[in-house]
C-alpha cells in the first residue's frame, strides 16, 4: 500500500491513528532495561548503588559550595567524598564486573588530580 506524506494510519482493531512520522522512528521504551549477571544479588546491586547515588549527589553539590557559598573547606570536604566514593564503587563492583571497576580509573586519576588541587587551594586561603 502507497501511502502520501501525512498520511493517518488508522488501526483496524485498536483504533490507534499514527502518522507517517511514526512508523519511521523506532519505540525504544521496552527495551531499556538493567542486566544483571544471573549470579548478582538484589543486595550486591544496592551495594554498587549506594557509593554510586552518593558520588552522584556529591559531584552536582560540589560547584555550588564552592563557586554559591565560596566555602573552601566544606568543598575539599565534598571532593574528598567524591574521591571515596570512587574507590568504594569500584571495591563494590570488582566482584561483579571488573571491567566496570576499571573504567573508573580515568575518573579517579582525574578526580584525584582535582582533590590536590581544592586541598592546595584550601590550604594557601587559610
Amino acid at each position: 500500500m502507497v501511502r502520501r506524506p501525512g498520511e493517518a494510519l488508522v488501526h483496524s482493531i485498536t483504533g490507534d491513528h499514527r502518522t507517517d512520522l511514526d512508523d519511521l522512528v523506532p519505540d525504544h521504551r521496552h527495551q531499556l532495561r538493567i542486566r544483571v549477571r544471573p549470579g548478582v544479588s538484589r543486595q550486591s546491586r544496592l551495594e554498587g548503588f549506594i557509593p554510586f547515588a552518593i558520588n552522584l549527589v556529591a559531584n552536582l553539590i560540589f560547584t555550588p559550595i564552592e563557586f554559591g557559598l565560596r566555602n573552601l573547606l566544606l568543598a575539599s570536604v565534598d571532593i574528598l567524598i567524591v574521591w571515596a566514593t570512587i574507590i568504594w564503587m569500584m571495591i563494590s563492583i570488582w566482584r561483579h564486573y571488573r571491567w566496570v571497576a576499571v573504567a573508573q580509573v580515568p575518573y579517579f586519576v582525574w578526580v584525584s588530580i582535582a582533590t590536590v588541587l581544592q586541598l592546595s587551594i584550601t590550604a594557601m586561603n587559610r
